[in-house]
C-alpha cells in the first residue's frame, strides 16, 4: 500500500486502496466460521494447521519472499479483532469507514470480538483466584502451548506441577 504498511490477508493494493483478494477473502471467512464454532484461538490455530492454511504471502522490494506459513495464535488474536474486515479503520483508539469493501458482516465479527473479550476475562479471572499459579500462561512447551497447573496434596506436603494443556 505505498508506504501504508503490510496488505491485510484477504486483500491486495491496488491504486492506494485495498480490493478483495477472493482466495484469501475465504481464508479470512473459515477463520471467522471456526472461531464462531470452537469459540477458543487454541482450536483455531489447530484446525487451520490441520486444513493448511497460511498467512498472506508477499515479496518485499528487494525479492525476498515472505509469509506463506502456518498461523501463530497472534496472528489469529490479530485477524479475528481487526476491524478492516468489517469496512472500517482504526486511528487514534476511534474506528471510521474505510474505502474498502468488508469481509465479514458485522454481527459475525461483533460476535467473535465479544467472545474473545469473555474468554480474556475469564482467563484472568483464574489468574486471580484464591491461590493462583503464577506461572499461568508464561510457560510454553515446544509447539507453543501454554501449560496448566495442576495440583496435589500428599499427606501434609502440597505439591503443584505444570503440565500441558488437553
Amino acid at each position: 500500500m505505498d508506504g501504508g504498511g503490510n496488505v491485510p490477508l484477504g486483500y491486495d493494493a491496488t491504486d492506494r486502496t485495498l480490493v478483495i483478494n477472493s482466495a484469501e477473502a475465504e481464508t479470512v471467512r473459515h477463520i471467522f466460521a471456526l472461531y464462531r464454532d470452537l469459540g477458543c484461538v487454541r482450536r483455531v490455530k489447530e484446525e487451520a494447521d490441520r486444513l493448511g492454511l497460511i498467512t498472506k504471502r508477499s515479496t518485499t522490494a528487494k525479492g525476498t519472499e515472505r509469509g506463506g506459513q502456518p498461523f501463530s495464535r497472534g496472528h489469529l488474536y490479530q485477524l479475528l479483532t481487526n476491524p478492516i474486515y468489517i469496512g472500517q479503520i482504526a486511528h487514534k483508539g476511534q474506528l471510521y469507514h474505510g474505502q474498502h469493501p468488508a469481509l465479514i458482516d458485522t454481527e459475525t465479527w461483533t460476535a467473535v470480538r465479544d467472545q474473545i473479550a469473555t474468554n480474556a476475562t475469564n482467563h484472568r479471572r483464574r489468574a486471580d483466584a484464591a491461590e493462583p499459579s503464577l506461572l499461568v500462561g508464561v510457560l510454553v512447551d515446544a509447539r507453543g502451548e501454554r501449560f496448566t497447573p495442576s495440583h496435589a496434596v500428599r499427606k501434609a506436603d502440597a505439591i503443584a506441577t505444570m503440565s500441558p494443556l488437553p
